[in-house]
């Protein structure tokens, strides 16, 4: 009885905890208006909904494929593929992140943070660099 409890526990924990991140990828995406960037560079309103799609689908994908663990054979040229197309995503992802760096001087003026902006960039690099290593040696 006692591990029932513990495997429902953990199992809404698994639950909430992939709500959150859900939530906030959405929120990222939404604050760097990603798809409204995407068709106005590319002029192609008409694919917008396409693009929406394409994001819910790939996400909704990556939480079933990696919740479940399970292998597909493919031909060897599918992940290359996949794997353009996700450095393309990266590419695009990482240009409007960039361009929502750019308020993070606004904002540290705002604050009276002026003096710890070059502090605030470091915390940012490091923390992020420590979690891509954790991820990598440890995941």
């Amino acid at each position: 009885m006692n591990s029932d409890v513990l495997l429902l526990f953990v199992a809404m924990l698994g639950v909430a905890e992939g709500m959150l991140v859900g939530t906030a990828w959405i929120a990222l995406l939404s604050l760097l208006d990603v798809v409204p960037r995407l068709v106005s560079l590319t002029r192609s309103a008409h694919w917008f909904k396409v693009y929406e799609g394409a994001i819910i689908a790939g996400g909704v994908t990556a939480g079933i494929v990696d919740s479940f663990m399970f292998h597909l054979a493919l031909p060897q040229v599918v992940p290359a593929v996949v794997g353009l197309l996700m450095g393309i995503f990266v590419g695009l992802f990482t240009a409007a992140l960039a361009e929502v760096l750019n308020v993070l001087p606004i904002i540290c003026r705002r604050f009276g943070m002026d003096e710890f902006i070059g502090w605030l960039v470091v915390a940012l690099t490091v923390g992020k660099t420590i979690g891509a290593l954790l991820q990598f040696l440890l995941f």
